[in-house]
């Protein structure tokens, strides 16, 4: 198994997006999305909220690829939050 052809068959593998704060609009999180070649899985990296604009060129994550990555059974709304 070459882990490089497999995480190129998923678009968001190894890219870097961002996701607006939910509670308070001048925030931003960076996620960053890796391919675990032993589960076969997107993963995703949340990096601390940032006050400010998000940088350009980076897209914002698509509404289906976060509930995708972000499914648990708990709600993953509050970890989306600039202040806990």
């Amino acid at each position: 198994m070459n882990w490089n052809t497999d995480a190129a068959k998923h678009k968001y593998a190894n890219k870097s997006f961002y996701i607006i704060c939910p509670d308070n609009d001048k925030y931003y999180r960076v996620v960053f999305i890796r391919y675990n070649p032993f589960s076969n899985a997107l993963v995703p990296h949340l990096a601390n909220p940032v006050m400010g604009v998000p940088p350009d060129g980076m897209d914002a994550l698509p509404p289906t690829a976060y509930s995708r990555l972000f499914r648990v059974n708990i709600d993953p709304e509050p970890c989306m939050n600039a202040y806990y």
